[in-house]
């Protein structure tokens, strides 16, 4: 990707040759998309960090255990009829010839629309926590930590 501030370049991990679309997200600016076929990877771009400005894929974290080891990306699947045209807080909108405008929520945003806060079970809290920390949504990922933190009181 170029800065075009300063001409500077960062490489984007795990960019696949076969890309044909490219989607910014018009909610967080920092989140894009590459789609590939039927594949679509998640990055996220850090302008700061202490390595400098990069761009992470981002992954999908399942336990806390895994939260402080290097893990791969993930990519969300898409039919093969769909064709994203719209990316907003991780929802993505496609076209399709079938249906007209479909959509769904990447994999790493799958649980973020889903929780009920308070009313949430443990699972679900942890499953917000950890979809929060991997897309560096760190004050919502607090949030649900003191909602937890309520409960085991």
């Amino acid at each position: 990707m170029l800065n075009p501030v300063d001409e500077s370049l960062i490489m984007i991990p795990n960019f696949q040759a076969e890309t044909d679309t490219v989607l910014w997200d018009i909610e967080d600016q920092n989140l894009f998309v590459t789609v590939a076929g039927d594949s679509m990877h998640t990055y996220l771009f850090l302008p700061l960090s202490l390595d400098g400005p990069q761009i992470i894929h981002l992954p999908e974290y399942l336990r806390l255990d895994e939260v402080d080891k290097p893990k791969p990306g993930v990519v969300t699947k898409i039919d093969s009829d769909m064709k994203p045209v719209i990316l907003k807080d991780g929802y993505v909108y496609s076209n399709t010839r079938a249906d007209g405008i479909r959509g769904q929520y990447l994999t790493t945003h799958s649980y973020l629309n889903q929780w009920r806060g308070e009313n949430d079970s443990d699972e679900g809290n942890l499953r917000y926590f950890l979809q929060n920390l991997a897309c560096h949504r760190y004050e919502d990922a607090i949030e649900v930590a003191r909602s937890a933190n309520r409960f085991s009181q």
